[in-house]
């Protein structure tokens, strides 16, 4: 009766990673895991957690974000935003169940070829016309479909430098079909943690991966036209980009809220309900769904414990990634390759949120919680 349990988390999580990118909808298959782990933990009396340096930052932001929301907040918008602090059970969750089936490398293939047709319809639909010419997943925006594929490229890319044979040619495939589908979103802050990530994977595996980022970013100043270039240079020359006025705009109004409350903050998705009376004069947009930084807006949301709560977690994420890594560098190869791939993911989320406020963006966060969760399954893989 208890493998009946085991069935259906496994299952449950990896139809979740076959279509994390494809749609938050059909996501919410993974809450039967959760349902199914929770009745096993009753059946057994053995209420425990997977043991991972992450619980307790992860624990601690839910409680300030909720604490803050019951304080500040109204029934709506604030207490119904706070629905988006639970899907950290997908991280508890994944972890669980991975960790009593110790084979991530099976959720992490299962991510990478849903992520992957997905990325395929986001090239053609471009090349059609389709998205409004910024390519898109099926679950969201150009700026989600960015984050997602930011994230597939570290994971495919470091997977395969670790490999041999046919295994490294598919996942170096599947790491530039992720850039082409990246680049054609036009989608900064996803193309500099892509890039962040790069850094680290050359600089702990295969250097030569820096030479292939520098031909690139060569090639944006030999080709200055194209429209990926002017995108590009748009990160530098940005004194007269819309997009990126309105970005300082709201870094400075979400300062000026922060230090007003820097403690209690004011609530998860409160921001409308405060944002004039601080609001620049020159601002075009007066009711922002966030300030498009991820430690502002925690700051803004939960004070300043939610913003140490997050960082602890970030750290303690990537320095858990990078133990795993040492302790498989040598001997296994393919679980080497996903632990670095997941661990550079980890650290080009953290660097796309200096622009945007990915950890508010579902379909994200939700691949993020996911992959994080698999981490604990290396120890014994």
């Amino acid at each position: 009766m208890l493998n009946v349990y085991d069935r259906i988390a496994q299952i449950s999580v990896l139809f979740f990673a076959f279509t994390a990118v494809a749609s938050t909808s059909m996501q919410n298959i993974i809450f039967f895991g959760v349902l199914s782990g929770l009745l096993y933990m009753a059946h057994t009396r053995q209420w425990r957690l997977v043991s991972t340096p992450m619980n307790m930052p992860l624990l601690l932001l839910a409680l300030i974000l909720v604490v803050s929301s019951l304080v500040n907040g109204r029934l709506n918008p604030s207490l119904f935003g706070i629905r988006k602090v639970g899907l950290m059970v997908i991280f508890f969750a994944t972890a669980w169940v991975a960790a009593r089936n110790p084979q991530p490398e099976k959720y992490v293939n299962a991510f990478l070829l849903g992520a992957s047709l997905c990325a395929v319809w986001s090239i053609i639909s471009h090349f059609l016309g389709w998205d409004g010419g910024r390519a898109r997943s099926f679950s969201g925006d150009h700026m989600a479909a960015g984050g997602m594929y930011m994230i597939g490229l570290l994971v495919s890319l470091a997977r395969g430098v670790y490999m041999s044979g046919k295994g490294r040619w598919w996942c170096l495939g599947g790491a530039a079909l992720f850039c082409v589908a990246l680049l054609f979103t036009y989608t900064r802050s996803s193309w500099l943690g892509a890039a962040v990530g790069i850094v680290l994977i050359s600089i702990l595996k295969d250097k030569r991966l820096l030479v292939f980022l520098g031909v690139f970013i060569l090639a944006l100043f030999l080709f200055p036209n194209t429209p990926i270039s002017q995108r590009a240079s748009t990160l530098i020359n940005n004194k007269y980009i819309y997009s990126n006025q309105e970005r300082l705009f709201m870094w400075d109004t979400g300062w000026q809220l922060f230090k007003e409350h820097p403690f209690r903050g004011y609530g998860v998705d409160n921001l409308s309900r405060f944002y004039g009376k601080y609001l620049h004069p020159d601002a075009y947009i007066i009711h922002p769904p966030h300030v498009h930084n991820t430690l502002l807006q925690l700051g803004i949301n939960g004070g300043i414990l939610a913003v140490l709560f997050y960082l602890w977690w970030m750290l303690a994420l990537f320095f858990y990634g990078l133990m795993l890594w040492r302790q498989h560098a040598g001997e296994n190869p393919s679980p080497a390759g996903a632990i670095l791939g997941i661990t550079a993911a980890m650290l080009g989320f953290f660097t796309n949120g200096f622009f945007e406020f990915n950890f508010g963006t579902t379909q994200v966060v939700s691949i993020v919680y996911f992959l994080s969760g698999l981490l604990p399954a290396y120890e014994s893989a």
